[in-house]
């Protein structure tokens, strides 16, 4: 892994663990489903990171995420 690689993919998940934290502090029914929604997003990024990373092709994703 590069040191490009690695510091997209721990940036992302620095900001996935604050957003965690965020959406257990979270006191609105709002700020709940921003942060949500903004845990979702990251998910779906990091995941994108990691198949890049690892060459997956589009068969292999879809048995990554259990949809085959």
């Amino acid at each position: 892994m590069s040191n490009f690689e690695n510091t997209f993919i721990s940036v992302y998940t620095n900001d996935m663990l604050e957003a965690k934290k965020r959406l257990c502090s979270a006191k609105t029914d709002k700020e709940k489903t921003y942060f949500e929604n903004k845990c979702e997003d990251l998910v779906q990024t990091i995941d994108s990171e990691v198949y890049k990373l690892y060459n997956l092709t589009t068969e292999e994703i879809k048995i990554v995420e259990g949809r085959e």
